[in-house]
């Protein structure tokens, strides 16, 4: 899969939730950092089935994250994706892109994790 190919298949996908991140910024309470601002923005990019997305198109997705030419943009959507699906999958992905992540977006990667690991508390 490509960046554009990506991003054509999230486009796809996508529905907005006019409420979800006023409902996300009550739940955490206030937001005191930039990254965490923009990992509560990115839920906006989530499709309304995205826990329904095949485990074969979640790992061609997850590759991308270890591309050097994939954009930050990209490697954030793909992130907050993961972190929402609740499988084995999307958790060792996501695992594997934290042990050795882009410096811009290691700590982006670490609250994609974490929500992973809650997502997938059995």
């Amino acid at each position: 899969m490509t960046e554009a190919e990506f991003w054509n298949f999230l486009n796809e996908q996508r529905t907005a939730y006019p409420n979800k991140m006023y409902m996300a910024g009550v739940r955490i309470g206030a937001i005191t950092n930039s990254t965490a601002e923009d990992y509560l923005t990115g839920h906006a990019l989530l499709p309304e089935n995205y826990e329904r997305i095949p485990l074969t198109k979640i790992f061609e997705i997850g590759q991308l994250l270890f591309g050097k030419d994939v954009s930050n943009r990209t490697k954030e959507a793909i992130l907050i994706l993961l972190a929402h699906i609740p499988n084995k999958i999307a958790l060792s992905i996501l695992t594997k892109y934290c042990n050795n992540p882009d410096k811009e977006l290691q700590i982006f990667a670490e609250m994609a994790l974490d929500e992973c690991e809650y997502w997938n508390e059995d």
